[in-house]
């Protein structure tokens, strides 16, 4: 199963990948800025940690070779993680990470959409010639 032929080539969306480092960099704004009310909250911490998983997450999906069973257990992750994000953005009233949660819904939307990555013809030929 390990066979390099069989591994999943960048299935992330690019709008995925660009909405969780924005979620992030919005998440690491909320905590650290003192004017909003959730500085320093346990909540907003926690926020904190969830954007980096879900910006590591999508850019392992798009940067790196991995099995079939990898993808689709990073990819159901992802969906949680944008859900429990969400809702966290929600409790907390933070109105701009809960919009750049939804984009990135609709990233992950978009991702479930779009068809099967397959490898371009220079890495056939580098796969072939491993064998």
């Amino acid at each position: 199963m390990n066979d390099p032929v069989h591994l999943a080539l960048s299935r992330a969306n690019p709008l995925l990948f660009a909405a969780a480092v924005a979620g992030l960099a919005v998440a690491l704004f909320d905590f650290f800025w003192w004017g909003n009310g959730i500085h320093g909250s346990a909540g907003a911490l926690l926020v904190v940690i969830s954007s980096a998983l879900l910006a590591g997450a999508t850019a392992s999906l798009m940067f790196a070779a991995m099995s079939q069973r990898l993808v689709v257990t990073l990819t159901v992750l992802i969906v949680l993680g944008i859900i429990g994000t969400g809702l966290a953005a929600y409790m907390l009233e933070a109105n701009v990470l809960l919009a750049v949660t939804g984009l990135m819904l609709i990233g992950w939307i978009a991702q479930r959409f779009q068809g099967p990555v397959t490898p371009s013809r220079t890495q056939n030929l580098r796969l072939r010639d491993e064998r």
